[in-house]
């Protein structure tokens, strides 16, 4: 991206616009440096969120604030899909085996909870660990064993399509240690209708409104987010009006056809 910017300066272009999508500052000196040349060669970066934006210009010595904007992103339309009826509460996390993805965090959280609450839910956990590090989902799996909820914890290889195994899903959980920038998943769940609970250390927290459409929990806090698992098997009725809420939210913003608006206005300088 740096590169393409400056090289796109070089040649004389009167509207350079980077796209940024990821949080990037931690990994060290060189993608701050990465940032600095993009954000000089361009005319306007556009942040997917808030998240990312602070991101970029933590790293920047020569401070250009003016030249960001934030435009969240959007995916295709769904049906909603009421929740059906099941014997078991069916808690959903989709995303990358790793730590950083709080799959670890979710079953720390399973820990706290009682024998009765466990015997009532499913957790399926949906994702591949990513190349060369096929280590990982041996932990996990040794993990769930560890802990004796092989009977509750069923993982399954990663799917392009996710929409099946959401639309059986009561709630979805993005329980990200690391900062997300805008985790699709939330979007996707939103999208058919489902109360999503996530980390509030990215960019779900600038689309999730707490106890309106979805659920907020510090990352690691263990505690926090078995308390609303807890609150949610309880009471299902609860999770459908959020879910409807965070459906209804979705369609008045996050569609791909209001994305498609909101980044047309920055290609015309509107």
């Amino acid at each position: 991206l740096a590169g393409c910017a400056f090289l796109a300066r070089l040649a004389g272009y009167s509207n350079i616009i980077s796209h940024s999508h990821e949080i990037v500052s931690h990994y060290g000196i060189l993608p701050k440096l990465l940032i600095n040349l993009c954000v000089l060669s361009s005319h306007r970066v556009v942040c997917v969120s808030d998240a990312v934006k602070n991101d970029m210009l933590s790293s920047l010595i020569i401070k250009q604030k003016h030249k960001f904007i934030v435009v969240h992103n959007g995916i295709e339309s769904q049906k909603y899909i009421p929740i059906e009826k099941s014997s078991k509460f069916q808690i959903l996390l989709l995303g990358r085996i790793m730590h950083e993805k709080g799959q670890w965090f979710l079953l720390d959280s399973l820990k706290k909870m009682s024998d009765q609450i466990l015997n009532q839910i499913s957790v399926k956990i949906v994702g591949s660990p990513p190349p060369y590090r096929n280590h990982l989902l041996n932990e996990l799996e040794s993990y769930i064993h560890q802990l004796k909820m092989d009977n509750i914890v069923e993982i399954a290889h990663f799917l392009k399509n996710p929409a099946e195994i959401i639309q059986m899903s009561h709630i979805c959980v993005v329980p990200s240690i690391m900062p997300d920038p805008f985790p699709t998943t939330v979007l996707e769940a939103m999208a058919f209708g489902r109360a999503v609970i996530a980390t509030n250390n990215g960019g779900a927290k600038e689309i999730i409104k707490h106890g309106e459409t979805g659920f907020l929990v510090r990352p690691n806090d263990t505690e926090g987010l078995a308390m609303i698992i807890n609150a949610l098997v309880s009471d299902v009725g609860l999770i459908e009006r959020i879910g409807k809420k965070a459906f209804s939210f979705f369609n008045d913003y996050l569609t791909v056809e209001m994305f498609e608006k909101r980044f047309m206005r920055v290609i015309s300088c509107e």
